[in-house]
């Protein structure tokens, strides 16, 4: 288990300077919010929909070490707390025995701290460290499959640049690739696709279509974010300029891939460009 603090530093908490203590909190089962239905003719109730709240993590740790020196106490104290800034995200980090992880963001909430000892005189503390996940689910590494031909477009006009920046590109490349979803819940993908590319086609094996003509020429970019808050399309130029282009797709119907699935979906480009699709696989505990 790390700490991936706010500095960019890394934590090991099962042997490192700062480490885990018995008691945590808040690394088990997400907590849900279930809605419900009932009426007055029926047994019980039933389920009709849920959604998993930010959690909590109350986490008792360990600092330092007896015998250190005042001095080295102190500049752990320096590089740890530089590590938990209330006001940004860290990330915790669990590495599975076969190597796998799963890792969520928080921040930290309270440190802990109380004068029960000097620990100037001890030079170790026991505190209990409480963060918050804004956003609860423990991700798996971020799972990429590229679709179509990246080459290099060649200009209309040749070396002398004249006219304006067309240019020639494949007719057509079509392809279907197979994206697993190893999680506990749906997986919305990402499609980052880049030109040159005249247009381009999505197909979902349940129907689902995502298209447009954006004519993006070489280094500039289309990102295509169907996840849930999102559903949108934003065109990146080639200086890095963003702009709003969900308005100007053809076809949306946002699809995501089941938990614990494989689709194959299918890309059709016009042009020497390209796409890749990125998901993020959720999972509700941290192993």
């Amino acid at each position: 288990m790390e700490w991936l603090g706010t500095d960019g530093s890394v934590w090991n908490w099962r042997t490192g300077e700062v480490r885990l203590a018995p008691g945590a909190t808040g690394l088990g089962l997400l907590k849900l919010t279930t809605f419900v239905q009932s009426n007055g003719n029926r047994d019980g109730q039933r389920a009709t929909g849920w959604k998993a709240d930010p959690q909590t993590l109350v986490l008792p740790m360990k600092s330092g070490y007896p015998g250190w020196s005042a001095a080295t106490w102190y500049d752990l104290q320096k590089r740890w707390w530089k590590a938990c800034l209330p006001h940004q995200y860290g990330t915790l980090r669990v590495t599975a025995p076969d190597g796998t992880q799963r890792s969520v963001r928080a921040r930290v909430t309270d440190d802990g701290y109380t004068m029960d000892y000097d620990p100037d005189d001890v030079h170790e503390e026991d505190f209990s460290l409480s963060m918050t996940a804004d956003d609860p689910w423990w991700k798996g590494p971020q799972i990429t499959v590229p679709y179509g031909i990246q080459g290099t477009a060649t200009p209309y006009y040749g070396a002398t640049g004249y006219g304006p920046p067309f240019y020639i590109s494949a007719g057509n490349s079509a392809a279907g690739q197979p994206i697993t979803n190893p999680g506990d819940v749906e997986a919305w993908p990402v499609w980052t696709i880049t030109g040159p590319v005249s247009t381009f086609t999505i197909t979902h094996p349940d129907g689902g279509v995502v298209s447009g003509t954006p004519n993006l020429l070489a280094g500039e970019q289309l990102v295509i974010d169907t996840r849930p808050g999102v559903k949108g399309a934003t065109r990146i130029a080639a200086d890095g300029t963003r702009t709003n282009w969900t308005p100007q797709l053809t076809a949306w119907d946002w699809r995501a891939i089941p938990a614990g699935t494989t689709q194959t979906i299918q890309v059709a480009l016009t042009g020497t460009g390209g796409a890749v699709a990125a998901i993020e696989p959720r999972y509700f505990r941290a192993w």
